[in-house]
């Protein structure tokens, strides 16, 4: 079984997929902040990612913050 890794950032998640995405090709395939979930009772403009995933180097990375 493969696990694909997971990285946690704390408040960089959406500048680090832009680098990664500039440095490696690709391109961000979901990217969802907190504040967009249904529901959500998040103070507007105070929302960190919630999840992202973009396929770098052949394999898929997931993140947020």
């Amino acid at each position: 079984m493969k696990m694909p890794p997971y990285v946690t950032f704390s408040g960089t998640c959406r500048d680090a997929f832009e680098t990664y995405t500039r440095i490696f090709g690709g391109e961000v395939l979901f990217f969802q902040l907190y504040d967009e979930m249904p529901g959500a009772e998040v103070r507007p403009g105070t929302s960190l990612p919630l999840h992202g995933q973009a396929p770098l180097d052949k394999k898929t990375k997931d993140s947020r913050d």
